[in-house]
């Protein structure tokens, strides 16, 4: 009887066990391939103003930074990002 307790009670222990294993894997794995889906997309060099939002176009000779070694290419964008806070009674 013992011994048929303590092989259901290592298979109630050893297959969640192994189940979170597995699973955590797999997650890793998702993980990696996220991160290296959207490389692409987030720049090596980003400027952005100091103060303010936007900057005016004249600021920067692309011509400029576009004839360094090892630029590829520029990009113009404006990024916002906006936060809402709620200031109601809690």
């Amino acid at each position: 009887m013992v011994n048929i307790t303590s092989r259901v009670s290592m298979v109630a222990v050893g297959v969640p066990v192994a189940a979170m294993v597995i699973l955590m894997s797999v997650f890793g794995g998702f993980d990696r391939l996220i991160r290296e889906m959207y490389r692409g997309f987030d720049p090596d060099l980003m400027v952005v103003p100091a103060q303010g939002v936007v900057f005016e176009r004249g600021v920067f000779d692309i011509g400029a930074i576009e004839g360094l070694r090892g630029v590829e290419r520029t990009d113009w964008r404006l990024r916002a990002h906006r936060s809402r806070f709620w200031r109601g009674p809690i």
